[in-house]
Order: C-alpha cells, then structure tokens, then sequence
C-alpha cells in the first residue's frame, strides 16, 4: 500500500475513490501528496489532485469522474449530460511544467527526474472517443497502476535518496493556498517542518497572554484506511499523546497539554514550547561543540529517564535529536512517538507505537542491539545504553562506532573513551562499558548510581567535552 501524505482533503467523491484506489494498489514505496495548491507570483493557484513519485517518474494526477462516453478533441470535450468543458488536458501540461520546474529548482540531482502528466478517469465504464495527440495521457485507474509501476521512462531509477529530496522539495512548496491561521484555541505562528507522522507547529493560544508559546503536534490520519484501521491509527497517535500527558511533571521532560481532534483527520498535541537548542545541532555546529555542558546534559538524562521509568515508560529512541539543551544548561527530553507505554498509563489497549515501523526510525548508532532486532523487546537498560553511547559523544566528539554490525560481531561496544580522553583515567571507560554492556542483563541498572558516577568524574562540569582530541 502506498504511503499517502495527505497536504489537503479531497472534494468530490472521484478524488476519495481516485486517491483510494492509488493508494492500495501501488508498491508501498511510492508516495501520493495529495490535494496540494501551488501560490505563484501573480496570486493564481494551481490546483493537483495527485502527485505520486513513483520508481521511474513523478506524476502529476488530475482525477475526474465523468461517465458515459466522452468525445472531443484537443481543445472541448462534450461529456455524456451533453455539456461542453474545455479539455483538461492544456492545463494538466502546464500543471506539469511547473512541477517539473519548482523540483528542478531545488536541487541539482533531481534536474533530470522525469515529471508525466496523467488524467485518470475513475468511472469503470467510461469511454474515451477523444481525437488529441496527447490522448494517450488519458487512463484508467486500473491502466494508470499499470502504467507508473512499468513505464520507465528515459531518466533512470528514482533511488529512495532521490525520492525523500522530491518529496521534501515539494511538501516545502506545495501546501495550500489558503492556509488554516487557526486550530483549536491556538493561533499558528509558524510551520516548522512535516514527516510522514505529523507536522510540527509552532503556536500561541488564543486566550493566554504573555507571549508564551507552544509546539503543536499535527497527526494527520489516512481517511483511505478501512474505519478499524482508521480507529486503530487514532488509538495509537491518543495513546502515545495521552501517556506523555499523564506522565507526572519533571523539570527535564517537556509538558504536554491535552490532545484534542482537528477536522475529520487531525489530533493534535500541544506541548510546551522549550527554548533551546538540540543537542544534536550543538554537537555538529564546530562554534558550539565545545561549550556544551556536558554534566548538566547527561546528569539531567539520568534524572528525567529515572522518573520515565518508574512510571512504567522505555523512551526507545534515545539520541541527541531528542534532547533540547537550554540556555541556562538545563535539559528537555522530547519526542515519546517511539515509547513503549504501559496500556494503564496510556488509557487503551495493547497497541504498537504511532511509529509502527519502528525499526526503521531509530537511528542505529544509539539503538541497544536487542531493540534493533527486536523493537519489542526494550527495557529500561535499553534506555541507559543509548544513554552510554551519547556519554561516550560528549567526551569523546564522536560516537563508537558506525554500525551496529561491529557491535553483533564482537560482542561487545568498540571504541574506547581512554584512546580519546586519557586524562579522564579508567573510571570513564569503566563507566561507559557498564552502560553499554552487550547483555542488558550485564548493564548498569541504577540511574541515581549512573548519575553520581558522572558527577565526580565531571566535578568541575568542564564545558570543552573534546579538549584532549
């Protein structure tokens, strides 16, 4: 089943049995965005039922639901009522021509990515006697999944690298027209970016002064899915947003405020907006690197992952892109959409993580070795190994290693903190292999211990985590 990201809803009937259908019969790696609006200079809108990024093309849809048979040629079309439209077709080729210009645009590797216009009828019975040279643009729907999983075309494979930048290309500049400025009780102040979970907002609640601010999680639901997959989907993204809701508060966990529906297919999560950086931003930026602070950061972990794991909650998805470091040094850990939460907490059933694919979302160089096998089977010592390789980050500027492979292979965690830290003696390493023993059964168990370690190590919590490289 193809992934379907929804920019906007669809309007008619043809569209919602166009978009459903696409969506069910191509491969799970092509992408449909839907029901996009283009701005351009002169204030005119185009509008695109369908964009889909296929393996050897990208294709601009347009769905119609005309039946009977139509005639026509290049220019009217007389449909089976006996009203005259002017042909679709003009206007879907330039449609296509300012897909094709806005993804070139964005990046020199996609210039050559063939863009295809297509207009798909989606009444079975429906016949064409069209006279156009362009005829053959013109499908069924059935004809139209043949067509994108077997034309390939004259630019080549679209490698799934190459697929994430067209996508990203155009979910940056298609969205629609006229913009919700508004959900809920929260005004938008600004769009911080989209995955294929939700999107990120940033807002202000209409009623509360004070300039306070807060980050809306946006969770779009498939409307194409069956209503159990529909009610299922909803249970999930409810579970992971009630259970950071309820989770007692904790200086180093960001607050959540209750979720709420938006429309037919949206939740959304409004959580405190915490001003900060990631501490991934920090690691990689050379002006910043050497002035985290580095006990604050990694004492704070141990606390707040300490009092997530009382309640019953594995994180699951450890990594610096998840921590936000404060101005005055202090920590927020973010990000639960990959926690494993107990179904009393969470107030549902046993369900999986809106994060279905979870394996695919966790970044192997701070996945524990069994939640990378197996999802599944995470325990609050995967938390604190992933805890081990981000302690061995901030002192060495690097972590252990690349892959996971080389730790399944030997055993055991390569990459010792005293080759790049001599001056922090044996307890260092002692310390980071306790953490990210293979075994999680072997590992240090108890954070309040964790935490007392590193704050003797670290007594004089020196900024410069790399001064020895």
């Amino acid at each position: 089943m193809a992934r379907v990201r929804n920019i906007g809803l669809p309007v008619n009937d043809s569209e919602r049995k166009g978009i459903s259908y696409l969506s069910r019969e191509l491969p799970d790696h092509y992408i449909l965005l839907t029901n996009l609006e283009l701005p351009t200079k002169n204030g005119f809108a185009y509008e695109f039922d369908i964009i889909v990024i296929a393996d050897y093309a990208v294709y601009v849809v347009e769905l119609k639901g005309y039946g009977g048979v139509i005639k026509g040629n290049a220019l009217e079309w007389e449909l089976a009522s006996g009203s005259i439209v002017k042909s679709p077709i003009p206007l879907l080729n330039t449609k296509t021509k300012v897909v094709a210009g806005r993804i070139s645009s964005a990046s020199r590797s996609l210039a050559r990515v063939w863009v295809r216009p297509m207009l798909i009828l989606t009444d079975d019975q429906v016949r064409v006697q069209i006279q156009d040279p362009l005829a053959s643009s013109i499908k069924k729907l059935a004809e139209s999944v043949q067509t994108m999983i077997h034309d390939k075309g004259w630019s080549g494979l679209i490698t799934p690298p190459l697929r994430d930048r067209i996508e990203e290309a155009i979910a940056k500049q298609f969205l629609p027209l006229q913009r919700d400025k508004e959900i809920g009780d929260y005004r938008l102040l600004q769009h911080v970016n989209t995955n294929d979970l939700y999107t990120t907002l940033i807002a202000e609640h209409k009623l509360l002064g004070g300039g306070r601010r807060y980050i809306l999680k946006v969770y779009t639901l498939n409307i194409y899915d069956s209503l159990e997959e529909q009610k299922q989907h909803q249970a999930r993204v409810l579970r992971d947003a009630n259970a950071l809701f309820e989770l007692p508060p904790h200086p180093n966990l960001v607050r959540a405020n209750p979720p709420f529906p938006s429309g037919d297919d949206k939740i959304v999560l409004p959580l405190e907006w915490v001003d900060g950086r990631a501490l991934r931003g920090l690691l990689d930026d050379k002006e910043t690197a050497g002035r985290i602070p580095v006990k604050n950061v990694l004492t704070g972990l141990c606390s707040v992952l300490a009092h997530v794991h009382r309640h019953g909650v594995i994180h699951r998805d450890l990594r610096p892109d998840n921590i936000i470091v404060c101005p005055d040094g202090g920590i927020r850990l973010v990000n639960f959409d990959c926690a494993r939460v107990p179904a009393a907490l969470a107030g549902v059933g046993r369900l999986g993580t809106i994060a279905t694919r979870l394996g695919r979302r966790l970044e192997e160089k701070y996945a524990a070795p069994e939640v990378w096998m197996d999802p599944a089977s995470a325990s609050c010592s995967s938390d604190i190994y992933s805890l081990g390789i981000i302690f061995h980050e901030l002192l060495t500027g690097q972590t252990p290693y690349r892959n996971l492979l080389e730790v399944f292979n030997a055993r055991q965690v390569p990459g010792a903190i005293r080759q790049f830290r001599p001056d922090l003696g044996e307890e260092a390493e002692s310390l980071f292999q306790s953490m990210c023993a293979f075994d999680p059964a072997s590992r240090a168990e108890d954070l309040s211990e964790i935490r007392g370690r590193i704050e003797i190590l670290l007594k004089d919590n020196s900024p410069d985590p790399f001064s020895s490289k």
